[in-house]
């Protein structure tokens, strides 16, 4: 329930669609589904309707939450050419700084394969993690295009980027460019702050700066304290890094603290809090989360 280690950060990750109408994403609840600005552009390839949903609740149009994923979705198309009764639809995507900078670009999401023509929706998936960073604006760029032919359609959609607003931070030295939740077992932040009970969690730090490096190491302390509504600690450790030094961190690397929620009498909500130090500076770090646990 308790220790410090070092891993790869989730990277961002352009994914395919699923080529059925089920696939529609982030258009199931009220409160995940908000309305975002789109530009589009028919080059051959219509469609009918484009919308943007995720997983998740978004906290205003065009804002996502550092490491959400979202789903953009092509309703009603025409434009394709068709052989035996099926389309070969590809989608490929391109992500722009607000400085210009290009950070991400996929094609060929689609593999090429084949879908029958009475297919009513396809969807590309974008998960905004690193080398995208919270408090920052960038520009998605989707082509979606004819493999048999020429006709394509195009999407442009801005959107901010902003870190979990259930974490709260309070740093005196020691910054994190990145502090987020992380679900171990399925891979992917918790952007909700909904907590399952039973798999490992974590709390990530990412970019970690303000630290005295010593013999090319770095020695840290962390102290974690989770407490339910009811004032009972979950979890109390005075400093889960005792004796113990790591090498420099990489920016793609983070430090994260661990935890294992039980069934049992936990009242909602709960405060996950992480403290870290530096050791031989002083500077430190401290991440608050007010989260269930479900």
């Amino acid at each position: 329930m308790k220790r410090m280690a070092i891993r790869q950060t989730l990277r961002s990750m352009a994914l395919t669609g699923m080529f059925l109408a089920t696939a529609c994403k982030g258009n199931n609840e009220a409160p995940v589904n908000v309305e975002h600005t789109i530009s589009t552009r028919s080059a051959g390839l219509e469609v009918a309707r484009v919308f943007v949903g995720a997983d998740e609740i978004q906290p205003a149009e065009n804002t996502f939450v550092y490491g959400q994923t979202f789903y953009t979705n092509f309703e009603d198309m025409d434009g394709w050419v068709i052989e035996d009764g099926d389309f070969f639809p590809e989608l490929e995507v391109h992500v722009v700084s607000q400085q210009g900078d290009t950070l991400l670009v996929n094609k060929n999401l689609f593999g090429g394969y084949g879908q029958p023509q009475d297919v009513p929706v396809l969807h590309g998936s974008l998960t905004l993690a690193y080398p995208f960073l919270s408090n920052e604006d960038y520009t998605v760029h989707y082509k979606l295009y004819d493999a048999k032919g020429g006709a394509a359609f195009y999407t442009e959609m801005e959107l901010s980027l902003v870190p979990d607003p259930r974490i709260e931070i309070v740093e005196d030295g020691l910054t994190a460019q990145e502090v987020y939740l992380f679900h171990e077992r399925d891979g992917k932040v918790i952007g909700d702050g909904n907590l399952p009970v039973g798999p490992p969690l974590s709390m990530d730090f990412q970019m970690l700066e303000g630290f005295t490096p010593k013999g090319g190491k770095m020695e840290l302390g962390m102290a974690i304290l989770v407490t339910d509504a009811s004032g009972h600690k979950v979890a109390d450790v005075k400093d889960a890094l005792a004796n113990t030094s790591y090498d420099l961190l990489g920016p793609k690397e983070v430090v994260k603290s661990t935890l294992t929620l039980s069934k049992g009498r936990i009242k909602n909500p709960l405060q996950w809090q992480v403290r870290l130090w530096d050791k031989i500076s002083g500077a430190e770090l401290t991440a608050t989360a007010t989260v269930n646990a479900e």
